[in-house]
């Protein structure tokens, strides 16, 4: 059993521990204000498209397969991405796809959404990065950092004040510094406590 509570709720977090619920994973919502375009890097061997709907059943797998193995992950079904994608909050115009040019397979995709309901109690507009994968093969090349900057300059043309994300902060890629270089900021917290038990025979 999990439950998320905002790291600042400190009386309903002693409550979860007093219930057995050990403080088992911090999470970050990061922000960067938007001051205008930025220059996105090209990548060898790599290109950045927008959204096709065509593949959408191949950024599926990249998804399902770069975040295996990650905690708390759970394998998307199609029923679940199609939902996904049929969201209101998704924004294809500002998905961002990295392509590897000598096999046209994509690498590498940065899921662009609007969580509009959390623009008036925070101040600002913003567009949030949902999901961002690189294909394991990938990774180390500046692919993530490209994916980002290009999404940035999509929330720009629509004139929103800044991009956001999420992240593990136990992540073990080393995206919060990553993220950190791009200027994102933490704005806020959340710890997830866990009650666990051991399977009963039965």
């Amino acid at each position: 059993m999990r439950m998320l509570v905002p790291t600042a709720q400190v009386d309903v977090r002693e409550l979860a521990v007093r219930h057995g619920l050990v403080a088992e994973r911090f999470f970050l919502e990061m922000s960067r204000r938007s001051t205008g375009g930025v220059e996105v890097p090209a990548v060898p061997g790599t290109t950045l498209c927008r959204w096709e709907a065509g593949r959408s059943a191949e950024v599926h797998e990249l998804l399902r397969t770069a975040f295996r193995g990650q905690w708390g992950q759970v394998d998307p079904t199609p029923q679940m991405w199609a939902e996904q994608l049929a969201s209101h909050t998704f924004r294809p115009h500002w998905t961002i796809l990295a392509v590897d040019t000598s096999t046209q397979e994509v690498v590498g995709v940065a899921l662009n959404v609007a969580y509009e309901q959390d623009w008036a109690p925070q101040g600002y507009t913003e567009g949030y990065t949902d999901q961002l994968a690189v294909r394991a093969s990938h990774r180390g090349r500046g692919i993530a950092g490209a994916l980002l900057r290009a999404s940035m300059n999509r929330f720009v043309e629509d004139h929103l004040g800044a991009a956001g994300l999420g992240v593990d902060s136990a992540n073990p890629t080393g995206a919060r510094q990553l993220y950190e270089t791009l200027g994102y900021r933490p704005t806020a917290g959340t710890c997830i406590h866990q009650l666990t038990r051991p399977a009963t025979a039965r």
